[in-house]
């Protein structure tokens, strides 16, 4: 596993500024008004079809097959037992491609080819047989790779349901920003650490990324601001420009 030092050099890799990008222009941009137009045109193409026709095109379209055999697969626990020891020996052997980051770990039991059951050998010539394949990992992508640790979970838990047709109509646009704040190391001038990285929506306030940004000066209650005649509203220093919802901080 890669060390701390390693960690570090890859998170300060930070590449030049970008052109300034007009979210605005962006949003407004011809591409949006075509893509939106054909995304209406195909609906309206899609309703003047008859059931028949629809259903023919969903069983072609449709992968229930593939997530039965999915599922099936899953749940047979020898299956899926040989599927993650596959996976834990494909990691060993990115490890033993750089001996000085190996830890000493109990050596995974894999049986032989000749003694596997006939479901995994079957399974296994299914996969080999599968078109559909993957980028090969080499030796560098030990140092892209971690255990799992209890912090790695799913925050989304749902689907925000959307009706293409309406936000056309209603001519709701919006872009998806992400901010990344980095910290510099005490230990290393050069390096930087990044502290959070969120995502916004183009609609939202500089109120709402100021109270999602991690801040230690957000500390102060409102009694305390209030008292010390401190007037409401948020500032954010980006790239030396002040950016300000507030008159105050305007001026």
């Amino acid at each position: 596993m890669p060390n701390s030092g390693v960690t570090q050099s890859i998170e300060s890799l930070v590449g030049p500024c970008s052109e300034v990008i007009s979210i605005a222009g962006f949003l407004s941009s011809d591409s949006h008004d075509k893509l939106q137009h054909a995304i209406v045109e195909s609906e309206n193409a899609w309703d003047g079809l008859s059931d028949q026709e629809k259903q023919v095109i969903e069983g072609e379209c449709s992968l229930s097959d593939l997530r039965e055999c999915l599922e099936k697969t899953w749940d047979n626990p020898t299956l899926s037992t040989y599927l993650l020891k596959e996976h834990e020996s494909s990691m060993n052997a990115l490890y033993a491609a750089n001996p000085k980051n190996k830890r000493q770990t109990k050596k995974p039991y894999l049986p032989d080819p000749e003694i596997l059951p006939g479901e995994v050998i079957a399974l296994q010539k299914e996969l080999d047989g599968a078109r559909l394949n993957c980028w090969k990992s080499d030796s560098a992508s030990s140092l892209f790779v971690r255990t799992p640790r209890n912090a790695d979970y799913n925050t989304l838990n749902a689907v925000r349901p959307s009706n293409t047709q309406t936000q056309v109509l209603n001519g709701e646009r919006s872009a998806v920003l992400t901010i990344s704040v980095y910290s510099k190391v005490p230990w290393g001038p050069s390096y930087v650490n990044r502290i959070c990285q969120q995502a916004y929506l183009s609609w939202q306030t500089l109120r709402d990324i100021y109270d999602a940004l991690p801040c230690i000066f957000k500390a102060g209650t409102p009694s305390t601001e209030s008292h010390l005649g401190v007037q409401p509203g948020c500032a954010i220093c980006i790239e030396g420009v002040l950016y300000s919802d507030s008159p105050p901080f305007a001026e």
